[in-house]
């Protein structure tokens, strides 16, 4: 009877027992978070953005506490921006985007700022050019993309060969530029343009195509306003400004180098119909992807009246939306925390996406010291910063300018009217500022 009473004794503990462990289990289960994060990119990177959701996967199987997922949504670049502020101002934005802070935090104010332990991190990472992406009005909102955000000079190493030229010695000067693309375009019998000399922007968004001809103002000695003073009159259409960009309109209505009907440049470059194109690091991956046998070369900027600087309108960074909710916004920054601290996985990101990366730890790495655009790279980051125009009605004034400098390519306006009436425009913009 005592044997009877003593098995039962313990077949009813090993069962409480059992009961506990399922129940601590199950309580377990119920506690780890369930965290959805939508990520918002225009994907004009390839290989970059994918990789954040390998990166949230990573994260995830470290964590226990957490069941997390990352999903990318690529949104057209042509228009991205109505798409941004609308679903912002819907209360419906992403919890993490890929944007620039001058718009995001300085206009739009939807940035939630750093935590100060991995700004703090980024800031000792970085160095040079790439050190100011993510920021905006001195605090940092992002994380940035790459480090070689602004132009340099890509050639076609083929062409150059073919018309007598060395591609091993890029263009010094802008007047020597031009006569490399006099002896590498190509006419029909017609006298239509069948190869650019020089690949020109002249469609898409006018924010694009102003951005690819500041390097021109820059270079001419000037810039196109001045955000301290308010004012863009006495810049925009200054005599060198109008001599910057008539020279960069005659490309195409004078000189007859470039063509406004073949396409765009990085389209017609990686085809092998472009000679000389002004473009970012991240280009590479463009001609890697579309063209790989392509054999092409980077070189520094030219100079005119002085050496073309670094600058770009273009300041991608990783930013988390302030107005996601609480949980989400956490584990979104959880994700950029595991990135920062983990240099393999920067490394392995920047290697996958083919650019340059903004990470000064990185930069003595084989991928990179090969990168086809690493010692273009390394020669303007020695030298001068140009005019960057990362204030918060962006968008707005470059797409003015934009329009001036298409009215000239076009013919439709000289440089001159063409300047001082996007002087008028933009001082009235600034002037709500």
């Amino acid at each position: 009877m005592k044997s009877l009473i003593a098995r039962s004794f313990f077949v009813l503990l090993f069962a409480l027992m059992a009961a506990s462990v399922c129940f601590a289990g199950a309580q377990g289960e119920a506690e780890k978070e369930v965290v959805n994060l939508t990520y918002w990119s225009v994907c004009n990177f390839p290989g970059y953005d994918p990789f954040w959701e390998e990166i949230a996967k990573r994260l995830n199987a470290e964590r226990p506490e957490v069941d997390l997922t990352l999903t990318l949504t690529c949104i057209p670049y042509q228009g991205y921006e109505a798409k941004y502020r609308s679903a912002f101002e819907a209360g419906k934005g992403p919890d993490i985007f890929f944007d620039m802070t001058h718009v995001t935090a300085g206009e739009l104010e939807v940035s939630e700022k750093m935590p100060d332990d991995i700004a703090k991190k980024l800031e000792g990472l970085m160095g040079g050019p790439g050190s100011i992406i993510g920021i905006y009005d001195g605090v940092r909102y992002g994380v940035p993309v790459e480090g070689g955000y602004f132009m340099m000079m890509f050639i076609n190493a083929d062409m150059y060969r073919e018309v007598g030229l060395d591609p091993n010695r890029g263009a010094a000067t802008y007047m020597e530029m031009l006569d490399h693309a006099k002896k590498l375009t190509k006419y029909d019998a017609s006298g239509k343009i069948t190869r650019s000399g020089y690949a020109i922007r002249y469609a898409g968004h006018a924010f694009g195509i102003a951005d690819k001809a500041l390097p021109f103002v820059d270079a001419w000695g000037t810039k196109v306003l001045d955000w301290d003073e308010k004012k863009a009159s006495g810049y925009v259409n200054s005599p060198e400004a109008v001599e910057a960009v008539d020279f960069y309109g005659g490309l195409v209505t004078r000189e007859k180098v470039s063509s406004v009907e073949l396409g765009v440049p990085m389209d017609i470059f990686a085809q092998g119909i472009g000679g000389i194109m002004f473009r970012e690091c991240f280009a590479a991956a463009w001609i890697k992807k579309n063209n790989p046998d392509l054999d092409y070369r980077v070189y520094a900027l030219p100079k005119h009246k002085v050496a073309s600087g670094y600058a770009g309108n273009f300041p991608w960074s990783l930013q988390v939306n302030k107005d996601a909710p609480e949980r989400n916004r956490k584990w979104a920054w959880e994700v950029m925390r595991y990135f920062v601290d983990h240099r393999e996985l920067r490394k392995e990101l920047a290697v996958n996406a083919s650019i340059i990366p903004p990470f000064t730890d990185l930069l003595s790495e084989p991928e990179f010291t090969s990168h086809p655009a690493f010692d273009a790279f390394m020669t303007m980051a020695a030298g001068r910063a140009a005019t960057n125009y990362h204030i918060p009605p962006a968008q707005e004034v470059l797409q003015v300018f934009g329009q001036a400098v298409l009215d000239v390519m076009f013919g439709n306006d000289r440089a001159k009217p063409a300047l001082d009436k996007a002087a008028v425009t933009i001082d009235e913009i600034l002037a709500r500022y």
